[in-house]
């Protein structure tokens, strides 16, 4: 009976000695529940941040200085034309051109200055301002773009203080005889007289073909100029209508030139092409095509300015190679 109560005594002290904590481990515990307790909370952003080697930089976005932009100049569009606009004709000794500057007038802000595109009409403002190099022209002109330069091709000049009206001569156009306006007949025409009238005409010779003789004149050694004959193109403002030209650059000078393709007697010298719109045009065929368009076929309004004859582009159409001979 003893053993047995001493054996509930022991069970009943292991048990107590289990559920109450061991004086040495309050302390520890008390210890951490403390830390626990004073360690602030970190987010998932503040411990992202403490990762990184270095603290993130803020991205700017790009920003374009007023100052250091590029202004569009405000041009005109190709083909405006300019009416009686008073301007002074300006060379240019850098570049040689003539640029004319427009003066302001009344509720209007002056024209963008224009280079001057060449012809005889230039020729002839170029002698008026040698004698008097403050000249003041009325201007009237068309107006083309390239390159984002400005030129105008002059029509009509006027030099104000003298009233003289410089003119280019021009193609020569064909005309019909002036006919008076209609007045009452006093003579009646009978169908008689009209029948008499055209059996009484001559009927004259019929037209036959006259032949050419070809040029069989000797040369001494190579032929360097074209032989002395009457060039097809003369006049000023003379039209050339869908022909097949080559354009490439002058050796000299620095102009595109366009050569006619189906010139052999060389009365067809090589035009300088004026700076237009249609030219760049003709610069982007060239270039796409890649060598396929080699040949162009144009149409333009040909000016001669000190002896060189000059083409301003109308039209540009690729001259397609069909692979026929």
């Amino acid at each position: 009976m003893g053993l047995v109560v001493l054996g509930l005594g022991l069970t009943a002290g292991v048990c107590l000695s289990q559920d109450e904590p061991s004086p040495q481990s309050a302390p520890a515990a008390d210890q951490q529940g403390g830390v626990s307790a004073s360690r602030p909370s970190i987010s998932a952003e503040e411990l992202g941040r403490m990762l990184l080697d270095r603290p993130p930089v803020p991205v700017t976005e790009p920003q374009i200085s007023a100052a250091t932009a590029t202004p569009r100049r405000n041009l005109p569009t190709d083909g405006t034309m300019v009416v009686d606009s008073r301007a002074r004709l300006v060379p240019e000794p850098a570049t040689g051109w003539f640029v004319l500057r427009f003066l302001p007038s009344e509720g209007a802000s002056p024209p963008v200055p224009r280079r001057v595109l060449q012809g005889e009409l230039l020729e002839q403002m170029e002698a008026v301002i040698a004698k008097d190099p403050d000249a003041i022209f009325w201007i009237s002109g068309e107006t083309t773009i390239y390159t984002q330069r400005c030129f105008l091709l002059p029509r009509k000049a006027t030099v104000v203080d003298s009233g003289v009206v410089l003119a280019t001569k021009g193609a020569e156009q064909p005309h019909s005889p002036q006919v008076p306006p209609d007045q009452p007949q006093t003579d009646t025409v009978s169908s008689e007289d009209i029948f008499k009238k055209l059996m009484a005409d001559d009927p004259g010779r019929p037209l036959t073909g006259r032949s050419v003789r070809p040029d069989h004149r000797e040369l001494q050694g190579e032929s360097i100029a074209p032989l002395p004959g009457k060039a097809i193109i003369q006049a000023e403002r003379t039209l050339v209508v869908d022909r097949v030209v080559r354009i490439v650059p002058e050796r000299v000078g620095g102009w595109l030139v366009g050569r006619f393709e189906s010139d052999n007697t060389l009365q067809e010298p090589p035009v300088r092409l004026l700076p237009c719109a249609m030219l760049t045009e003709a610069e982007r065929l060239m270039t796409v095509g890649k060598g396929r368009f080699a040949k162009l076929k144009v149409s333009g309004e040909v000016s001669f300015y000190r002896g060189k004859g000059y083409l301003l582009l109308r039209s540009v159409m690729p001259e397609r190679q069909m692979g026929q001979l």
